[in-house]
């Protein structure tokens, strides 16, 4: 999901089984307002995400990667700081695709470990050490 700098416009690449779909929104009056952060905990907490979150623990492989990112106007950080996405999918081969984003705001190896605390299957993931802990 992408929002411009005016925050008029929304646009959403979304994939299913059919491909690609891509969305675009523009609105009148009015703007776009990212969630606040206690949203996004609520979010990650949510049955929908904590029964699909299972799902994913479930599987015998998955693969994680983290990727830094910068919000703007986000609460007790500067706006050169980074924040990450991380990434947890499910394998090629899967009978049920997911893939599932955890926003935190660090690279700390505790994100991996909470999230697929419990998890016993194998995990693939590139040289990052803090997988390590997971």
């Amino acid at each position: 999901m992408f929002c411009n700098r005016k925050k008029d416009k929304l646009k959403i690449l979304f994939r299913d089984y059919n491909g690609f779909w891509f969305y675009y929104r523009r609105l009148e009056k009015g703007l776009f307002d990212r969630p606040d952060p206690l949203e996004l905990d609520d979010f990650e907490h949510n049955p929908s995400y904590d029964y699909l979150h299972r799902q994913l623990l479930q599987e015998e492989l998955l693969h994680a990667d983290e990727t830094g990112l910068q919000i703007l106007d986000e609460p007790d950080k500067t706006t050169q700081s980074k924040s990450y996405m991380w990434l947890y999918r499910t394998s090629g081969v899967s009978k049920k695709p997911m893939v599932l984003f955890n926003y935190r705001v660090s690279r700390s190896s505790e994100n991996p470990k909470d999230f697929l605390k419990g998890y016993e299957g194998y995990l693939n993931v590139d040289g990052y050490a803090g997988y390590e802990s997971a």
